[in-house]
């Protein structure tokens, strides 16, 4: 007999109800180390009848043979050595020993190491390197499953089966209701790529088939581009699961085009309309579909504004000043034509101007007219440099009366004084004149930047 050179102690194969020879490559010294057993879904079944162990020649190895080869509802067949761990062998004179029979105990010691390094292998244990600790078992408690306790490092009873059962049952539970829950979702979602303008009123859509729309279900209808901005309230009249052909009636549309990437949901009824809140009991309130038709006093409102006094008046077209109103101003086509037909009534007068001067906020100015006396008439004219607030670059028209005035204002360019030899004048300090865009009519304050003034004269 020669030394133990295989290292296992079990074969196992799977039953297949055809193989009835199962091979076995352990090394084993008779029939009694050798035990089968039936493995399946982990519970192992010692078997005890049905077939024969032989052992080879010299021990390594050999086979089991059964009578009926054993049905694949067996699982599988564990061929196993199982040796009992005792030394039946006496060395009473180490000397006069047979040699075979020292070899025979070291290899029975070599097997029952075999045998427990199996057992080892299979066993709980620490990796390589981890820090050793007791890991004697509690005495076991029926229905627990055993946990590692991290601060100690015992391994003990922990969560009952029945809980562990439990919480997979309502995790299998969950996990069926979230599936479910995805199909409803899935199946009252659709898609559309029919071209559609967005309307309110009947539309049809070809959309997704199979999907479980009924007639009453409020629906949004959306575009992918821009779904926040490009949608429909809608309420489905009919839909045909089979070819996908959906109704609706659109009550609200929020965006506008026409689409063909189209996404249609589950949506909910338009609420009703709420009531229409109280009217503010506070001093002051104003409504702004009035525009301003509310105020109190328009006058105050406008000087507050800073509009300053000219601001009061109302811009009317009159060519002949017939009103001769202290409060409304005149338009420039009004004021030009009453000037140019007081020139023709007059008629035979000299014309003298000023060169066109640039408005400089506080600057005062005197122009030599070089009539003989003072002049019958005088015009204040304004041109403008720099287009804007209603006017083009170039354009001329008169802006005063042809009777001076006092100086006492801070807009503009005011006449204060004409004699026999000059008209002077001085430019406001507010830096903006006040003047009526002669498109619009409306009030505009041009900084004095945009213009260039003129004195005429004449005698």
């Amino acid at each position: 007999m020669g030394g133990v050179t295989q290292t296992n102690s079990s074969n196992i194969a799977d039953a297949d109800g055809t193989t009835d020879v199962f091979n076995f490559t352990f090394f084993a010294f008779n029939t009694d180390h050798v035990k089968v057993y039936s493995v399946l879904d982990d519970v192992f079944t010692e078997l005890t009848s049905g077939f024969t162990i032989t052992v080879n020649a010299g021990g390594a190895g050999g086979n089991v043979t059964f009578t009926t080869p054993p049905a694949d509802a067996v699982g599988s067949i564990l061929v196993r050595r199982e040796m009992p761990y005792t030394q039946a062998t006496e060395f009473n004179d180490l000397v006069r020993s047979k040699e075979s029979s020292i070899e025979t105990a070291l290899n029975i010691l070599a097997l029952q190491i075999q045998q427990l390094k199996e057992d080892v292998d299979r066993s709980i244990k620490y990796t390589e390197g981890a820090e050793a600790t007791d890991t004697t078992l509690e005495a076991p408690t029926d229905g627990y499953a055993l946990v590692y306790d991290g601060t100690t490092g015992a391994i003990k009873a922990g969560v009952a089966l029945e809980d562990i059962e439990t919480a997979q049952t309502y995790a299998t539970a969950a996990a069926a209701s979230a599936t479910q829950a995805q199909n409803y979702a899935a199946a009252l979602t659709a898609t559309s790529t029919t071209s559609r303008t967005m309307a309110t009123g009947s539309l049809t859509l070809t959309a997704s088939t199979g999907k479980a729309f009924v007639s009453g279900q409020y629906i949004v209808v959306s575009s992918d581009a821009a779904p926040s901005t490009n949608f429909m309230d809608a309420q489905i009249t009919s839909y045909d699961s089979s070819t996908g052909e959906l109704v609706f009636t659109v009550s609200q549309v929020t965006g506008s085009g026409t689409y063909a990437d189209w996404t249609i949901g589950l949506s909910g009824p338009k609420g009703e309309t709420g009531a229409t809140g109280p009217t503010g009991a506070g001093t002051g309130d104003m409504l702004g579909s009035n525009n301003l038709s509310d105020l109190t006093d328009a006058a105050t409102a406008r000087g507050n504004l800073g509009l300053g006094s000219a601001s009061l008046a109302d811009l009317i077209d009159e060519d002949d000043m017939a009103s001769d109103s202290a409060t409304d101003a005149p338009s420039q086509q009004s004021v030009k034509a009453y000037i140019d037909a007081l020139i023709a009534s007059v008629g035979g007068l000299t014309e003298s101007k000023s060169s066109w001067t640039a408005m400089t906020a506080g600057a005062a100015s005197a122009f030599n007219h070089g009539f003989a006396g003072q002049p019958k008439i005088i015009q204040l004219w304004l041109k403008c440099i720099s287009s804007g607030y209603g006017f083009t670059a170039d354009q001329e028209f008169p802006a005063d009366s042809a009777t001076p005035v006092t100086y006492n204002s801070t807009r503009g360019v005011v006449i204060y004084d004409v004699t026999s030899s000059q008209v002077k004048t001085v430019v406001g300090t507010y830096g903006y004149l006040f003047l009526y865009n002669p498109s619009t009519g409306a009030g505009v304050a041009p900084p004095f930047a945009n213009f260039q003034y003129q004195i005429r004269a004449y005698y």
